[in-house]
């Protein structure tokens, strides 16, 4: 079975502040957003592998990673997920499917 890595920002989030102002030009009162990407690696690997693929995928500076260790919020009013409709193209899965072969000399 995959392992899910969540990546979610130490510091304020462009894309969050964003979505706040966003909201705010149609009317809506948001006080804050974080986004948080998660990553959902559907191939059985060796468990020191998934750290290797969170280093990957976070810049330890601005960012964490967290592996099968959803992110706790105390409490929020909205969750919203976005995904990709069937059929459209994901880049950025796509991308993080040639890094991760590269990186740990594997196929998909």
């Amino acid at each position: 079975m995959g392992k899910r890595i969540e990546v979610r920002s130490k510091i304020a989030d462009a894309r969050a502040v964003s979505f706040v102002k966003n909201l705010a030009s149609f009317g809506h009162q948001v006080s804050e957003a974080e986004v948080i990407d998660v990553y959902t690696v559907n191939k059985e690997l060796p468990v020191e592998s998934y750290s290797k693929i969170s280093a990957l995928l976070c810049n330890p500076v601005t960012e964490e990673a967290a592996i099968d260790a959803p992110t706790d919020i105390e409490s929020f009013d909205w969750a919203v997920e976005i995904g990709y409709l069937p059929g459209v193209t994901d880049n950025v899965a796509g991308t993080v499917k040639v890094e991760i072969g590269e990186l740990l000399k594997i196929k998909f």
